[in-house]
């Protein structure tokens, strides 16, 4: 159970979180009792925050290890502000003494952060954000505080992610500095529109042993041997083409945006590949023979489309079942079908014809998120009982 600390900030309390200006949230609260080091806290920081705000939490959550986020409940706000340069500092002068094991912070805020240097040896992971309309002011800030972190980088960080949409950040990446060391490294993130340049992040990742889940937005391959990354158990990318640059040999999830079936080699490697999402578009030419390919997999989560270029459709077209009007799944160890609302269509047609199960399939799911309106439970009803008495259809959460 979560407990929240929300001051009022005035005479009328405060009903949303995240309009709230400090924040303190201990998990497992009563473990406080017996002094557990794992209970962690977290402090939300605006220029609207008072010193005795900041006061009264510190004094509430004691001697806990922190978990300290800097976020701007108000978007105008002008990053040289005093106002909000004197919070800042406040802040710190009151965690300098603890341990702060994770930070998120808007990446213009260097002249704030600088003060915070000597606390991130025991720093685990590391968010930062920086979007253009929020360093337009000051464009020439927006650098420094990517610098201030690749100088000061924790040995031990495990979780690092990078949000960006400011093009000048090309060498953020902790590249170059003895001092780094990035064998802990346990989740990369480099989300937006980060834009890194290949042989430094192809360096950086040789020596990510440890990694366990990489989520990129690059999509040209490296002009470099594959590397190995012997520990990877997740993988996001924006195309396929990258994957011919690695060598995966525990990955078991893959989720891509893009996916051409018939250009697949990349796949034809990864014999551990469970679970593969395909989130926008998959060009579905000899769509059996690619899902063939990958016997491996257990989770399916096909991409949504119009009639025309329904995977579904495409499906039933290449896959004859064995007696007449049926539908064969070519994955032998297929458990869970995932697929968008806007195959619905296509998907009663088929139910309508009746589905060849494969041996372990266990129901076909539709997103739960995207739940479809013109349509009521006694649908699903109706999928349910023409399944195969081996299927079964996953509830609606």
């Amino acid at each position: 159970m979560d407990y929240f600390y929300q001051p009022t900030g005035g005479a009328e309390p405060m009903s949303m979180i995240w309009n709230s200006d400090v924040i303190g949230t201990c998990h497992l609260w009563r473990t406080t009792i017996i002094g557990s080091p794992t209970i962690w806290s977290r402090v939300y920081v605006s220029s609207r925050t008072s010193f005795e705000e900041i006061s009264t939490w510190m004094a509430r959550v004691g001697s806990c290890p922190l978990d300290v986020e800097l976020d701007f409940t108000n978007g105008e706000e002008n990053c040289t502000s005093p106002r909000l340069q004197e919070v800042i500092l406040s802040t710190w002068n009151y965690v300098s003494s603890r341990k702060i094991r994770s930070l998120q912070a808007q990446g213009f805020l260097s002249p704030s952060l600088f003060p915070l240097k000597g606390n991130l040896a025991e720093l685990r992971s590391l968010k930062l954000f920086c979007y253009r309309d929020q360093c337009e002011d000051d464009e020439s800030n927006v650098p420094t505080a990517f610098t201030l972190f690749r100088s000061h980088m924790p040995r031990k960080l495990g979780r690092l992610e990078v949000n960006a949409t400011y093009e000048p950040l090309l060498t953020f990446f902790p590249v170059g500095n003895p001092t780094i060391d990035l064998s802990h490294l346990r989740k990369l993130r480099l989300a937006g529109k980060v834009k890194v340049e290949l042989p430094l992040i192809a360096r950086a990742l040789a020596t990510c042993r440890s990694l366990e889940v990489f989520e990129c937005n690059i999509r040209q391959p490296f002009d470099a041997p594959p590397i190995l990354l012997p520990n990877l158990e997740k993988l996001t990318l924006v195309g396929y083409e990258i994957l011919a640059s690695f060598e995966l040999p525990k990955l078991h999830t893959l989720r891509v945006q893009t996916l051409n079936s018939g250009e697949y080699g990349g796949l034809l490697r990864l014999n551990g590949l469970k679970t593969l999402y395909i989130d926008k578009e998959l060009l579905v030419h000899n769509a059996a023979e690619f899902l063939a390919s990958i016997p491996s997999i257990v989770h399916l989560q096909l991409p949504g489309g119009s009639p025309s270029d329904s995977i579904l459709e495409e499906l039933s077209k290449f896959m004859p079942g064995p007696n007449p009007g049926e539908l064969s799944l070519p994955c032998p160890n297929l458990q869970v079908l995932q697929c968008s609302p806007r195959d619905i269509d296509v998907l009663e047609a088929l139910v309508d014809r009746r589905i060849a199960p494969a041996p372990g399939l266990l129901g076909i799911w539709v997103s739960p998120w995207h739940r479809p309106r013109r349509r009521s439970d006694k649908w699903l009803e109706k999928i349910h009982w023409k399944m195969h008495p081996t299927y079964w259809e996953r509830p609606l959460q």
